[in-house]
């Protein structure tokens, strides 16, 4: 039996366009602000294969992937593996760099292996994943599945980059969003197991994982840059009168309850 490499997911340029500002307005309602620790963007040169491999606390996360990608490292084209049967729910997906996967079985793996693969072999694209391929708390070590370890260790040539994120409520009725990029890994020309790459890899996730909890603990907003503004204040008419209260007293209106967990300067 003969096994055909499938297709690098195509993208339809205006719907990812479309996409992504969606995205960015809807974390903007959702959220007080998205937050990334300082200089911590990794340096990539453009032609370098890059696999970002992050926790997975919850629903958000493929969206923060989208938001970061687009702002931190475009014109990089971002693809993601997702649950093969949830991709058939939202057909859609296909067009903005999704690929099924179906990893309880050989042929699923395969499939994964194969497609990774291609679509490193393009300099302009970056692979999102979540190896842990499930929701994990954040106070919890990422315990991958065997299918990264394997694809780095079947690669020539890749840069790895390990993401933590957390959803935390601070000192405002939204949440804020917060991001950190471990230091890259550069792999080339060498040769390791899948299983050494895996505890590597394990080991450097749950490192990125501590350092945001300890930032987030203490809410550290000189350690953690603001990239975008979001909802804040109690809204309706508390907000209004409030409002109408500035106005008379001559004084700025400020709709957060802390002023300095707002000012953008990322």
């Amino acid at each position: 039996m003969t096994y055909e490499t499938p297709p690098i997911p195509k993208m339809t340029p205006w719907l990812l366009w479309g996409f992504q500002g969606y995205v960015t307005r809807y974390l903007r309602k959702h959220f007080n602000a998205v937050r990334l620790t300082r200089n911590s963007v990794p340096d990539l040169e453009a032609d370098e294969p890059v696999i970002i491999f992050g926790n997975h606390p919850g629903w958000w996360d493929p969206l923060m992937a989208c938001f970061l990608n687009r702002r931190l490292f475009y014109p990089r084209r971002a693809y993601s593996p997702i649950d093969g049967e949830a991709l058939a729910q939202y057909p859609i997906f296909r067009r903005l760099g999704y690929y099924g996967i179906q990893l309880d079985s050989l042929q699923g793996a395969k499939q994964f292996l194969a497609t990774s693969r291609a679509i490193l072999h393009q300099p302009d694209s970056a692979l999102w994943i979540t190896p842990g391929g499930q929701f994990c708390d954040v106070r919890q070590p990422t315990l991958f599945q065997p299918g990264l370890g394997h694809l780095v260790a079947s690669l020539e040539r890749i840069t790895v980059v390990p993401l933590a994120l957390e959803y935390a409520f601070w000192e405002e009725r939204t949440p804020e969003a917060l991001a950190h990029f471990g230091p890259p890994l550069r792999c080339e020309g060498k040769r390791e197991s899948k299983e050494t790459w895996q505890q590597r890899l394990e080991a450097e996730l749950a490192e990125a994982q501590d350092h945001l909890s300890q930032l987030s603990i203490q809410r550290d907003t000189r350690a953690l840059a603001p990239m975008l503004n979001g909802s804040a204040g109690v809204g309706g008419c508390y907000d209004f009168a409030r409002q109408v209260r500035s106005w008379l007293t001559g004084r700025r209106f400020q709709r957060r309850h802390s002023p300095g967990l707002g000012a953008v300067d990322a």
